[in-house]
């Protein structure tokens, strides 16, 4: 018996196999950081953050670089 599945099955599969790879959200840690935004006490140091999104970017452009 030969079995097959349509496009759209194989799609749901794919989907469902990338939603249990996202990592589990910490509730606690997003209720305390709304918590602070709210009240206006939330801050963050801006430069540490934009050097660690600059930092992932060129990781992903050399893991994307190396996958070729």
């Amino acid at each position: 018996m030969d079995v097959s599945i349509s496009g759209k099955a194989a799609e749901v599969q794919q989907a469902q196999a990338a939603v249990k790879a996202l990592p589990e959200t910490r509730v606690e840690l997003v209720t305390a950081i709304q918590e602070e935004v709210d009240s206006g006490r939330y801050q963050r140091d801006s430069k540490k953050i934009a050097k660690r999104m600059v930092n992932e970017a060129l990781r992903e452009s050399l893991r994307n670089k190396r996958g070729r």
